[in-house]
């Protein structure tokens, strides 16, 4: 196989994944809308459901662990509180932990960094221009 297949399997190779992606975003993107929907619609249990489906597609996504709280809340007609309260408080504690997690891997990714533009000599003074991934808060339903 000479260099030209090899260049034209790696593009088809990623373009293959960037479809892949774009599909999976596509049905992540369907079924928030349809959970949206249904729980506009009052339609609790479906939309926690629909809700369920997307956390096998986005495993222990806080936006969405969140969201399956706020519907199971209003599925039993807001009863409980305190159950809701500790439901939402361990989703932001899961939610803290995995920030911590991207925030060290941020700054390991950010040191790594650091000691190639520094290499062997000399200090760099423009450390502060790596910063630190924060991730977004979770949203409920509009």
């Amino acid at each position: 196989m000479d260099s030209k297949d090899s260049s034209s399997n790696s593009i088809v190779a990623a373009s293959s994944a960037a479809a892949e992606d774009d599909g999976v975003l596509s049905a992540t993107a369907g079924l928030a809308k349809d959970a949206s929907v249904a729980f506009h619609s009052g339609k609790f249990l479906e939309c926690v459901d629909l809700l369920n489906q997307l956390l096998q597609i986005k495993d222990d996504d806080p936006k969405i662990l969140h969201n399956i709280a706020i519907a199971r809340y209003f599925q039993h007609g807001c009863s409980d509180p305190k159950k809701l309260l500790e439901v939402l408080n361990n989703v932001k504690k899961r939610s803290d932990e995995l920030a911590d997690a991207s925030s060290e891997n941020a700054d390991a990714v950010g040191n790594l960094g650091n000691k190639i533009a520094l290499g062997s000599k000399g200090t760099n003074s423009n450390s502060s221009s790596y910063l630190p991934f924060v991730p977004g808060c979770c949203i409920s339903f509009p």
